[in-house]
C-alpha cells in the first residue's frame, strides 16, 4: 500500500466539502495521495472514502498481527 499523507488527506476532504472546490487543488491533492484524477465531484468523494477505508482496514490487520505475537 502507498504511504497517504494524511495531512494532504485531510487538505483534500476539506477541499471537496466546500461550496465551491479548487479543481486544480483536488487535483494536486489526489496526485499527492496516489489516485487518479476524476472532475467529477461524486467520484472525487468516493475515491477518498475508498481510500480511507483500505487505509483503516490495513491499520486493522496490523494492530491484530501485533496483538497476535504478544
Amino acid at each position: 500500500m502507498k504511504k497517504v499523507d494524511i495531512a494532504s488527506l485531510e487538505l483534500l476532504i476539506e477541499e471537496l466539502t466546500k461550496e465551491k472546490p479548487n479543481q486544480s487543488q483536488i487535483k494536486k491533492l489526489m496526485a499527492a495521495n496516489g489516485m487518479d484524477y476524476v472532475s467529477d465531484p461524486i467520484q472525487q468523494m468516493s475515491l477518498v472514502l475508498a481510500l480511507m477505508s483500505k487505509m483503516t482496514s490495513h491499520l486493522i490487520e496490523k494492530k491484530e498481527k501485533k496483538a497476535e505475537l504478544l
